[in-house]
């Protein structure tokens, strides 16, 4: 589905709503795994590579990026995602 806002592409369908739920909480996971800072190194490859703009320029904080991950779960978060979310994982 391109050109969907998130909202669009949630609305109505707890199974997308639950999938995007249990990928926010693998990605808040795995910069938890990182400890205080996000390296160089992996923000290099991952954000850096395909930046049309800004760039870093060197470790990050982990806790900005899981903050915003937990802003963008938080919008897809009801009662009813949550719950069935969970029950594949979730945080």
């Amino acid at each position: 589905m391109t050109g969907a806002t998130l909202d669009e592409f949630v609305r109505g369908d707890r199974d997308r709503a639950r999938a995007l739920i249990r990928v926010c909480d693998r990605a808040a996971d795995h910069h938890r795994a990182f400890g205080e800072v996000v390296p160089l190194a992996y923000l290099d490859a991952h954000v850096n590579a395909d930046s049309p703009g800004g760039v870093y320029t060197g470790e990050q904080p982990s806790a900005g990026f899981i903050r915003g991950v937990e802003r963008i779960r938080d919008l897809l978060v009801t009662d009813d995602a949550e719950g069935a979310a969970s029950d594949g994982g979730g945080r």
